[in-house]
């Protein structure tokens, strides 16, 4: 968001997932640039205001817990990130029953 706007987080659950949506009003992300955005030190920023690694770490947090997080983005009326992550902390894979 550039100047002004709206940022709305909503959460659920299902059964096996709790759901957080971050949702802004922003100017959207163009659809070539989804594809990058969870890779390192990429940033459309110019030199200086940004690292690239913000939107990276996130991915790797909810990774490491067994979660995921998409993106949905249409230029013009904004972006949506939802991230799911369980409920139940599964098991080491050592102590998994056969």
């Amino acid at each position: 968001i550039t100047d002004k706007g709206t940022i709305t987080v909503s959460t659920r659950h299902d059964s096996t997932h709790a759901v957080v949506a971050i949702a802004d009003t922003g100017a959207g992300i163009p659809k070539g640039k989804l594809k990058k955005i969870f890779d390192p030190f990429y940033t459309t920023k110019p030199v200086g205001k940004g690292t690239g690694l913000g939107l990276n770490v996130v991915y790797n947090i909810v990774k490491r817990h067994r979660g995921s997080i998409s993106v949905k983005s249409e230029e013009g009326r904004g972006t949506t990130f939802s991230l799911r992550l369980p409920l139940h902390r599964a098991p080491p894979a050592e102590e998994k029953e056969p």
